[in-house]
């Protein structure tokens, strides 16, 4: 009897173990991937620095199926835009802008100058975020794919900020690797005069993701 009880304490035992082994190990990667992604834009924040551009650093974080500029235009005042530019195509004042209709997108080093902080950088990552995708493909080159979706990519943004909608920078986890910064919000606001709901979503925006342990760079999308 007694080596009986012996054996399932022994087993339980070994159950905590493993489970506290797991836990462990499961914060270690949370840890370092923590890591990882602060180094990756402060080298992307780095690398856009006006006073200091370095290209070649840039192009490093983006593969060969290039990235997207999106432009949203919250009061309406221009259309929305989305360009698709292949790294060697990024000028060398980092103007991001369409070879195929010389659209202009963003000024690259502005947008990451004026957003991407990595000082005290919040990482987000919940169940309800690893379900948040934006259905589209980032590694298509065909410009309509992602323009004819602006709309459904802004609402994917609000969805996004509305897990922790504070207006700082902070990464958020999403569905199939990909992690996106913000330094945004999204505010709705009654006005009694005009009995109508306002809504004002302003901010920067960075889509990346990781492949085989590496990040790169997908979009970049700027919400005036």
């Amino acid at each position: 009897m007694h080596k009986r009880i012996g054996s399932i304490l022994i087993f339980f035992v070994i159950i905590i173990s493993i489970g506290v082994t797991g836990c462990g190990n499961k914060k270690k990667e949370i840890d370092m991937e923590n890591k990882d992604i602060i180094n990756f834009l402060k080298k992307l924040d780095e690398s856009c620095e006006s006073r200091s551009i370095d290209l070649e650093s840039l192009k490093k974080l983006i593969d060969d199926d290039g990235i997207y500029a999106i432009t949203y235009f919250d009061d309406g005042r221009d259309p929305n835009r989305g360009i698709h530019v292949y790294k060697d195509e990024i000028r060398d004042d980092l103007m991001l802008v369409s070879v195929n209709n010389n659209k202009v997108g963003i000024e690259l080093d502005n947008l990451a100058n004026a957003y991407i902080e990595t000082e005290n950088l919040i990482i987000n990552r919940s169940d309800s975020l690893d379900k948040i995708s934006f259905n589209v493909d980032w590694h298509s080159s065909d410009e309509s794919t992602i323009h004819n979706n602006i709309d459904d990519i802004v609402n994917t943004c609000k969805e996004i900020i509305l897990t922790n909608n504070k207006d700082i920078p902070q990464v958020f986890v999403i569905k199939d690797n990909y992690y996106v910064f913000s330094y945004s919000s999204f505010d709705e606001e009654w006005l009694e005069s005009f009995q109508k709901t306002f809504t004002s979503f302003i901010g920067g925006w960075v889509v990346f993701e990781k492949i085989d342990g590496k990040f790169k760079l997908r979009a970049v999308m700027d919400f005036t």
